[in-house]
């Protein structure tokens, strides 16, 4: 049964006949040497080494074969711990996400809670998860409070014009050139302080800019090497939640790009999320798991996501302002 729970041996006989028939053996074997060099005592001795670590009867050194391996380099402490943070809570939003982008090429999705509660964190890690949304994305970011007084949907496409280079702020030949360029390359579309406008604004803006696009994606069909074309709306503050404009929280094959994904509005982390997250990801000399750390980072943090960041940050010894910049691209 040792020999069948290492996957070396497999037992062919039948109950019935357990005394009329013989098993058979499976070797794998990775050696450092082409295998037609490898004499029979080295693949031997190769096996005893391995049969020997497996049941305990030698110490977990580096088999003599293992030990010229060049050592895998470690990841730098301040990488480490934000592919760590890339997991911590978000699980709703991060769930419902997955399933538009994995099948969907084309979709609108606004991110709303309060500024604590980090959408801007949430919203970067989404996009660093879009299929073929590498770093040669074309990815153009516009505040609504920046260049709209008062929601006036000309004073927005000037700017969008002036962001996709195209002189004409007509919404078709936008949508032309935004098609365009998604059949060569993902395009994303971040537009963010949606919280400055009015509902009538934004719901003004969705229909007479996104619904052009979306539907003149959806009738030029999929791209060849199966890119994105997405449109982000950031609400730093979850007014939002209370608007009627059209939405869905869940993909339904009856789902159309014209209408808005609405996540799940961002609440405060709970402490048996921290503390999972704690236990499966940030085992680490710099942040020990005394019993009380769920507590005392709580405690300072009130649970929201953005001051827990901060807080983990602090633990283990890495600055978040000199991380923000990189860690927060869009």
């Amino acid at each position: 049964s040792c020999l069948t729970d290492l996957r070396i041996f497999t037992d062919k006989r039948k109950r019935k006949h357990i005394d009329g028939r013989t098993g058979y053996w499976q070797f794998y074997i990775q050696l450092e040497y082409s295998q037609s060099q490898a004499t029979k005592e080295q693949q031997l001795e190769v096996i005893k080494d391995l049969l020997d670590k497996e049941f305990g009867l030698v110490d977990e050194s580096p088999l003599p074969y293992e030990k010229n391996k060049p050592e895998k380099p470690s990841e730098p402490s301040d990488l480490k711990l934000y592919k760590a943070l890339l997991k911590l809570d978000y699980s709703k939003q991060q769930s419902l996400f997955n399933e538009f982008v994995t099948h969907h090429q084309i979709g609108a999705c606004l991110i709303h809670g309060s500024e604590e509660c980090s959408p801007r964190w949430l919203m970067n890690r989404l996009i660093q998860q879009v299929p073929n949304g590498d770093t040669s994305s074309y990815v153009r970011k516009i505040s609504f409070s920046r260049h709209t007084q008062n929601g006036s949907l000309n004073s927005i496409c000037k700017e969008i014009s002036r962001k996709i280079r195209i002189p004409s702020t007509a919404i078709p030949e936008m949508a032309q050139k935004i098609c365009q360029l998604w059949q060569t390359q993902t395009v994303i579309l971040i537009f963010d302080n949606i919280d400055k406008l009015e509902e009538y604004y934004l719901e003004k803006f969705l229909q007479d800019f996104w619904q052009p696009i979306a539907n003149l994606a959806s009738k030029t069909g999929t791209t060849k090497y199966n890119y994105r074309l997405l449109l982000f709306l950031l609400d730093l503050e979850g007014c939002s939640n209370d608007w009627e404009i059209p939405f869905t929280q869940e993909i339904t094959p009856e789902w159309h790009p014209r209408t808005l994904i609405k996540f799940k509005e961002i609440e405060p982390i709970l402490p048996m999320e921290l503390s999972c997250w704690l236990e499966q990801h940030l085992c680490d000399k710099n942040l020990p798991a005394k019993s009380t750390i769920v507590e005392e980072i709580l405690a300072q943090s009130e649970g929201f996501h953005q001051y827990i960041i901060e807080e983990i940050c602090q633990r283990c010894n890495i600055t978040w302002e000199e991380q923000e910049s990189t860690w927060l691209k869009y």
